[in-house]
């Protein structure tokens, strides 16, 4: 269930939330973007690379509550 609440909260409400890739604050539906384009291992471009290592070290980044 708590899955379920932060998921609603990141589209729904947009927090900024602290991005360690970027050092700086990004909306959290974009946050939550990220970390789903991160779930597969795509090596499209410098920048995704770097934001996809960044969003496998992250805390916010879960794969057990990806679906």
């Amino acid at each position: 269930m708590h899955s379920i609440e932060s998921r609603v909260r990141e589209v729904f409400m947009s927090a900024p939330v602290l991005c360690p890739a970027r050092k700086t604050k990004i909306e959290s539906a974009v946050c939550l973007q990220y970390r789903r384009r991160a779930e597969t291992w795509t090596h499209g471009s410098p920048f995704r690379v770097k934001m996809i290592r960044a969003c496998w070290a992250c805390p916010k980044f879960n794969k057990s509550d990806e679906e």
